[in-house]
């Protein structure tokens, strides 16, 4: 999903980077990290603010960065919300745990949120959590749910096939509307 998504930000003109973070780390993708605290998840939350600070430097990026991210990546870009005018993630975990969304001063100008209804590993109440955690801090949100949707909206089934091309679109929109 990620290559594909950037490839259709690309196509609308849109200059899209995919921060390798688990590379940083030499940490295979898949990683559980929901247990134990993620010893690498500072260095990872580096790689993409390096990323980040790169894209400032390209021409006419100063105004205009987005993130997006899945799961673990949802989570990261969040974090990392404060640094860009717009965040999508995508079934990603609160991981109070582990200082969760962390706070600061400006909230993202404005947040989507992707979730399926029957994902497993990552409940849909992470996604109810993230949600009110961005309201209450000021940042204009919107949430999607996929019925019968598990983490990923992998699989051929129809459920997970309509979650990929609903979300698709309105992530489209939204950077194109937000950038």
């Amino acid at each position: 999903m990620i290559r594909e998504y950037a490839a259709a930000l690309a196509a609308m003109g849109i200059t899209a980077l995919i921060p390798n973070y688990f590379e940083k780390t030499v940490t295979a993708p898949g990683m559980q990290v929901w247990s134990s605290p993620p010893a690498h998840l500072d260095a990872w939350l580096e790689a993409v603010d390096d990323t980040v600070s790169y894209a400032l430097t390209l021409s006419g990026a100063a105004s205009c960065v987005g993130l997006l991210g899945f799961s673990l990546g949802g989570h990261i870009c969040l974090r990392l919300r404060r640094s860009a005018k717009c965040v999508v993630e995508f079934f990603a975990p609160e991981l109070r745990q582990f200082g969760g969304l962390g706070s600061g001063a400006s909230p993202a100008a404005s947040v989507q949120i992707h979730h399926g209804l029957a994902d497993v590993l990552v409940p849909f109440s992470e996604a109810a959590a993230i949600a009110a955690a961005l309201q209450k801090e000021g940042a204009a949100t919107e949430m999607f749910s996929y019925e019968g949707a598990g983490h990923g909206f992998a699989g051929a089934d129809p459920d997970n096939a309509t979650a990929r091309r609903s979300s698709k679109d309105r992530t489209l929109a939204f950077f194109k509307r937000s950038l």
